[in-house]
């Protein structure tokens, strides 16, 4: 068998069947400055490759499971970082209500406070005006005032 009918048969390159000759993994002989491979050689390595591949295929398959697994662990572990961090979300939003609740309060009675300022400051001032005004005003103001109730 040729170089290139054996790298056909194995699926690589003819490089790769000359580097397989010079290293003695693939058994050939030199007729007339060519090579010529054994078949039994190309069967003996085409079945080490079946064998090599297989057992990658089954390595492969028993990764994937283990692959599999490890996600399925892993979406579980996310699944129940997410419920306590849903949990945590809802309690500080519960907490934010009530803040924002006590805050609406504190503004109503701030509002309230300022109201009762306001009139009791008016109060204050109208009194204050009162006792600006000269003695004898006051005096013909109340004097007036009590003509008027008689």
């Amino acid at each position: 068998m040729t170089i290139k009918e054996a790298s056909n048969k194995l699926g690589k390159s003819e490089k790769t069947i000359r580097r397989w000759i010079e290293t003695g993994k693939l058994n050939a002989q030199v007729v007339d400055g060519k090579y010529n491979i054994d078949d039994q050689a190309v069967l003996d390595m085409l079945g080490q490759m079946s064998t090599k591949a297989y057992k990658y295929v089954q390595d492969n398959d028993q990764t994937h499971i283990a692959i599999t697994e490890s996600k399925d662990q892993i979406i579980s572990e996310l699944r129940n970082q997410l419920d306590v961090l849903r949990h945590e979300l809802e309690n500080a939003k519960n907490k934010i209500d009530e803040k924002d609740r006590q805050l609406e309060d504190s503004r109503q009675r701030q509002d309230t406070i300022i109201m009762q300022l306001t009139r009791q400051l008016g109060d204050t001032q109208k009194a204050l005006e009162a006792h600006t005004r000269p003695w004898w005003r006051r005096l013909r103001l109340n004097k007036g005032k009590n003509d008027d109730k008689s």
